[in-house]
């Protein structure tokens, strides 16, 4: 799969879900991919993780959270870590940075 279509993400916010998808799983460690990380554009500063359980061939998650603890997971999942960097990337491109954030740009 080369990217996500961004129709497939889902918006949670961060205490209403008390832990994520893959923490659920007791005993399993996760793994993040060194793609992932803090991304400041248009005064918006969101966290990406791309994640999925460490020595495993499983399909990795993409989650961005915002400044204040929102997050946006997409609900499909990708193979290859660059896949998901591919559908962050056209998720900013097309609908903004404030798209991925809750109240919109932080200003710092």
């Amino acid at each position: 799969m080369t990217g996500l279509d961004p129709s497939g993400i889902s918006r949670i916010r961060r205490g209403e879900l008390t832990e994520t998808a893959l923490a659920v799983i007791p005993d399993r460690e996760i793994e993040e991919s060194p793609l992932g990380g803090r991304i400041t554009r248009d005064g918006c500063t969101v966290t990406v993780h791309i994640v999925r359980f460490a020595d495993s061939d499983d399909e990795r998650t993409l989650e961005v959270v915002d400044h204040d603890g929102g997050s946006t997971v997409w609900t499909a999942h990708v193979q290859h870590d660059h896949d998901a960097c591919e559908a962050f990337e056209q998720a900013a491109t097309a609908d903004g940075m404030a798209s991925l954030s809750d109240d919109g740009p932080v200003r710092h």
